[in-house]
């Protein structure tokens, strides 16, 4: 939403900036768009910036725009259930994905829990019909989407318990990404299209009623309430830097966490090497 947002109010024209939006098919084509410089830029999170630095592509990271990341289990709130450990016998819906499903396993095993301790069941394209249809007592979600879509199908109040708050170390959801021969060339735009989109965030915290009705305009087939419901509970709460970044500039990312984040990885068999963080992020472009 905040794309379109910034484009509506005039925020990236006022940073001197024409943008034209673009939406790939899959997630990853927009890293291989700004690597090859057919686009300028992309939004990517941490494991998308590291999974790119190791097969050779360029892109820098410049700013996080939501530094906490809404993945985890979902879970109805009349369940029973009050903790990942009372997943322990029941089916939970994973998609196969390998991040999500090391994300599953590492907070299986902060409770002593092991995938022999559940039925793990595949959740396809979208884990919430198998919750709707309570096939599954639990799925991999993230918070404002399938969370909410499921509780606007079933009228059940629904919980999530995130990765980052059982088990996996914190890392940036929504990065900001740029092709670095672009970035070097162009630095006043680098710094202008970021702070649009902080701007952009914080006209639709501000002002959340007309920003559907913008993003309305732009995706007619949406559900306005899923839009409405959506962002206090998928976007904002996760606008907060972690613990320890408050202190510096908006959209600024602590090299350490992502490294630590990349030793997971490692340590989790995603990845072959541990990338050097300076290689990929470049915090000169964040406004002053």
């Amino acid at each position: 939403m905040s794309l379109e947002i910034a484009q509506a109010k005039g925020f990236y024209k006022a940073q001197n900036l024409e943008v034209t939006l673009e939406f790939p098919p899959q997630p990853a084509d927009v890293i291989k768009l700004v690597a090859t410089g057919k686009a300028q830029f992309g939004i990517a999170t941490t494991s998308d910036l590291i999974n790119a630095t190791n097969e050779g592509l360029q892109v820098i990271g410049v700013a996080t725009l939501t530094p906490r990341d809404m993945g985890g289990i979902m879970y109805y709130k009349d369940s029973g259930m009050t903790s990942p450990a009372d997943l322990k016998g029941k089916t939970v819906a994973i998609y196969n994905w390998p991040q999500t499903e090391l994300n599953f396993r590492t907070m299986l095993e902060k409770y002593n829990l092991s995938l022999n301790d559940v039925n793990k069941v595949d959740a396809g394209d979208y884990s919430v019909p198998l919750m709707v249809a309570g096939q599954v007592d639990a799925a991999d979600a993230a918070a404002g989407g399938e969370d909410l879509n499921t509780f606007l199908q079933t009228g059940r109040e629904t919980g999530i318990w995130l990765y980052t708050e059982h088990g996996v170390p914190p890392f940036y959801n929504f990065i900001v990404i740029v092709n670095p021969t672009f970035a070097k060339e162009n630095p006043k735009a680098v710094t202008g299209f970021i702070q649009a989109m902080f701007e952009a965030f914080d006209y639709v915290n501000a002002h959340l009623d007309e920003a559907v009705e913008i993003s309305l305009k732009a995706h007619p087939d949406a559900d306005p309430e899923f839009l409405r419901r959506g962002w206090p509970m998928g976007v904002e709460p996760f606008l907060k830097p972690w613990p320890g970044d408050a202190d510096n500039p908006r959209g600024y990312m602590d090299l350490d966490r992502i490294r630590a984040y990349a030793q997971f990885q490692f340590d989790g068999g995603l990845i072959e090497r541990v990338p050097d963080p300076t290689t990929f992020i470049d915090l000169s472009y964040l406004p002053k």
